[in-house]
């Protein structure tokens, strides 16, 4: 039996009810809990699962609407299907001409569409990490780049992630990908970075690196390394659940699949020293990975949360 807990939400899983109905049994005898049945809801979260198509979908459309009501976000024509990325890698820190906008309110937006972005919503993660970049010094345009989000997450309010055996991904496996140069106000690149399992996203990342990088081949290297250590915990996570045979081929691996063919060449050939030998070393943790065969080839993939 497998038990996940927050605070006090506890979700309990098990081939047999029996396990679970002991369990509930044993915690009723030493605090007051309630049995809620089946599970359908989670912190917010909707869970809906089709036993006869053996899928399941989770989506926070509930709480989207709560957050675009106390916004104000009408119901207006305007009610874009797509993020406009472009117009927020334009964003930049207020100046002393901008007209400032108040601060808390603009921090309570983005610590809400934050807690729907962790849960079910990775399309938001790219654009929300740019906007929370503000939160000190919010200007006027920053305001109306977090009004055309929410705009936005109410065009797609009832957007699912979704989980079943008809699409890809049937293994666990993991997605890496980097937009360098991507801030233009220190030139720092984006890593970007997915969990793919059973057809569904089960983790996500979308972060500034923390040093500059000097080719786009470098930001690749260090997004496809801060994207194995995450797949290198699921992956035991997966172990420790006993469900080794979904991680791949070989239980002892985790596959990461990147789309630079020259940070897969430093992962793979550790001698390529010209144009490694700056690389911080905490980012050769994948060449060690490599090497000791605890994570299979990378593979040439395109797209991601950098853009």
């Amino acid at each position: 039996m497998s038990l996940l807990v927050y605070v006090d939400d506890i979700v309990a899983g098990s081939r047999h009810i029996a396990d679970i109905e002991w369990f509930y049994g044993q915690l009723s005898r030493r605090f007051k809990a309630k049995n809620l049945g089946k599970i359908h809801k989670i912190l917010g979260a909707r869970i809906v699962r089709d036993r006869k198509s053996k899928t399941l979908t989770i989506d926070q459309q509930q709480y989207i609407t709560s957050v675009l009501d106390r916004f104000g976000i009408d119901n207006g024509k305007f009610r874009p299907k797509r993020i406009p990325v472009a117009d927020y890698e334009l964003l930049r820190r207020a100046t002393s001409e901008d007209m400032r906008i108040n601060v808390t309110e603009y921090q309570q937006g983005i610590g809400s569409l934050m807690y729907a972005m962790t849960f079910t919503r990775p399309d938001i993660a790219f654009v929300l990490g740019k906007l929370s970049q503000f939160m000190s010094d919010p200007a006027e345009h920053h305001g109306h780049a977090l009004k055309a989000l929410l705009r936005y997450m109410k065009s797609t309010a009832g957007q699912k992630l979704h989980f079943g055996p008809g699409g890809a991904h049937k293994h666990f496996a993991m997605y890496s990908d980097a937009d360098w140069a991507g801030d233009k106000s220190d030139r720092k690149s984006i890593s970007g970075s997915v969990a793919m399992f059973y057809g569904g996203p089960i983790s996500w990342s979308s972060k500034k690196q923390r040093s500059v990088a000097t080719s786009s081949c470098e930001s690749e290297y260090m997004a496809l390394s801060a994207c194995t250590k995450q797949g290198q915990w699921i992956g035991q996570i997966f172990r420790d659940l006993k469900l080794s045979k979904y991680v791949g081929k070989n239980p002892t691996c985790v596959q990461m699949l990147g789309d630079n063919q020259g940070a897969i060449a430093l992962v793979k050939n550790p001698h390529l020293h010209e144009r490694s030998k700056h690389i911080d070393i905490c980012y050769h943790f994948i060449r060690d990975l490599e090497e000791s065969k605890r994570r299979v080839d990378s593979l040439w993939i395109l797209f991601l949360l950098r853009k």
